[in-house]
């Protein structure tokens, strides 16, 4: 067939390559669909168990182990994505495959397959024994994990907290028992390698050495505090500089009254020495004048004498003139005394004696206060001594202090650490973590493979492109001519005649 005939191939010519070489494709046909056949009916099945774990955010995403913050730490922030690969990891890695192993030996693993070990005891030396079971049972383990790690699978949904975990085995029963199996030994294993071994003894022997150290150190800072006095430096302290600054204002109160008292004594001695020592206390007016009532009544009666005379006489008469005389000096004399008169009495000046008791008070005073300031400077003495005296013992109680309380906060901070790790012994023990089965391993009754579908179909794929493949090859590779458009094609010569072959029951033949 010439190269433009193939490039021009049509659906008629690849029907008529098929039934010219229909024996070879149809036999390929059969050959194809045969080992497909076969390979279904000849493949031992495979069980699947499927499980899932959920991931949440737990003591082991947001907490470290105690041993790792008793000193400076460093904040390490991890996706969600990178926890999920850590748990991968742990889940395919051979440590778990080998204690999965451990657990349900290898025999029950392998479920029957044939292993290489029971090779290696074939043609040995007797004396040999020992060393070949040995290398058996290593070889047997050896396979039964391989069979672990091959059969498992582990992978995570994307944007999700879930892992999922698959385990093909001979049997469905085999297939959930070890997925079951891989789930409880990492399940173990997640909450040994969360946690630091031997953290809960060592914290319990620290805390204990630091209640020891904070006993002594509270013991001898009771002794220094005994020794001096004193149950605190800063109260004590606050205690004397306010008394020290009440006896300061005192001095400086009592100071400004000494200076008061005595300038009023000296106001009231000048005062006292220009006052004379008597005075006229007490002055009594409108008593009566006894003298001027009898003189009254003498010009009473010279005043009637006259008239009488006057009566019998003329003015000129001696006795008249005469009385008359007597008469007007009565009256003079009567003038001349008053109607009432007034009594006094004189005694001590009062108001000298009450300035002369003032200043004695006053005195008094002055030297109660020259007292009561001589107390206080001595009581701000006293005060001063003692606060330094308390500057002296202030830096030893402050060293016991600061050692008391430097181990307090260690001893806090070790006893707090030690219920962190008694906590995690605790949640280790019970194997709480952050790692929650969803789904229990599933017990699938039909088998995953053989895929007799998907084998099936591609076998038909296969044998179908097979059968064409042969039949245009063996068309292209046949030199014959069987037609006249390729006479006329091939030889480049016009035909004139075509005779048709007759079959032996003379039917034609194109």
């Amino acid at each position: 067939m010439s190269q433009a005939k193939r490039l021009s191939l049509s659906p008629m010519d690849l029907a008529r390559a098929l039934i010219r070489h229909k024996g070879k494709a149809f036999l390929f046909f059969l050959l194809v669909m045969s080992g497909a056949v076969a390979a279904i009916l000849l493949m031992q099945p495979r069980y699947m168990s499927e499980a899932k774990l959920f991931v949440r955010l737990g003591r082991e995403s947001v907490t470290l182990d105690p041993t790792a913050t008793t000193g400076q730490t460093v904040s390490i922030s991890e996706s969600r994505e990178v926890e999920i690969n850590s748990i991968i990891e742990i889940l395919r890695s051979r440590a778990v495959a080998e204690k999965v192993v451990e657990k349900l030996t290898p025999e029950r693993i392998l479920g029957g397959k044939p292993s290489t070990a029971a090779v290696t005891t074939v043609s040995l030396p007797a004396d040999a024994a020992p060393s070949v079971t040995s290398v058996s049972k290593a070889k047997l383990q050896e396979d039964a994990v391989t069979e672990v790690d091959d059969s498992l699978q582990v992978y995570a949904p994307k944007r999700t907290t879930v892992i999922s975990l698959a385990y093909e085995a001979d049997s469905p029963e085999l297939a959930q028992l070890v997925t079951n199996t891989v789930i409880e030994v990492y399940l173990s294993e997640h909450a040994r390698i969360h946690r630091t071994a031997g953290s809960h003894d060592f914290f319990v022997e620290q805390e204990k050495l630091l209640r020891e150290k904070l006993d002594r150190a509270n013991a001898d800072l009771r002794d220094a505090k005994n020794e001096t006095g004193l149950g605190s430096i800063e109260g004590r302290r606050e205690t004397l500089q306010a008394m020290l600054g009440s006896i300061e204002s005192q001095i400086a109160t009592t100071e400004g009254e000494v200076a008061a008292a005595r300038a009023k004594s000296t106001r009231l001695d000048e005062t006292v020495t220009l006052l004379p020592q008597r005075m006229n206390v007490q002055e009594v007016t409108g008593i009566a004048n006894a003298a001027a009532d009898r003189m009254r009544e003498i010009l009473y009666q010279l005043e009637l004498e006259e008239r009488d005379l006057r009566s019998k006489y003329t003015d000129d008469h001696p006795q008249v003139v005469a009385k008359r005389q007597q008469l007007e000096e009565a009256r003079r004399i009567h003038s001349d005394q008053a109607p009432e008169r007034k009594e006094n009495t004189n005694a001590v000046n009062p108001n000298r004696q009450q300035l002369e008791f003032q200043l004695l008070a006053e005195q008094a005073v002055s030297a109660s206060l020259l007292a009561k300031l001589d107390e206080l400077k001595t009581q701000r003495d006293l005060v001063l001594d003692e606060l330094k005296s308390l500057n002296h013992a202030e830096i030893k109680i402050h060293d016991l202090e600061r050692e008391s309380q430097l181990l307090d906060a260690n001893y806090r901070s070790y006893a707090e650490k030690l219920e962190q790790a008694r906590i995690d012994d605790a949640l280790e023990q019970v194997r709480i973590s952050n790692v929650n089965v969803v789904q229990e391993a599933s017990y699938m009754a039909d088998p995953v493979k053989p895929q007799k579908a998907l084998i099936l179909a591609l076998g038909l794929a296969v044998a179908m492109f097979g059968t064409l493949t042969i039949a245009l090859s063996a068309d292209y590779l046949d030199p014959s001519l069987r037609s006249s458009d390729e006479v006329e094609e091939q030889l480049e010569l016009p035909v004139l005649v075509s005779v048709p072959r007759v079959s032996g029951r003379g039917a034609l033949i194109s």
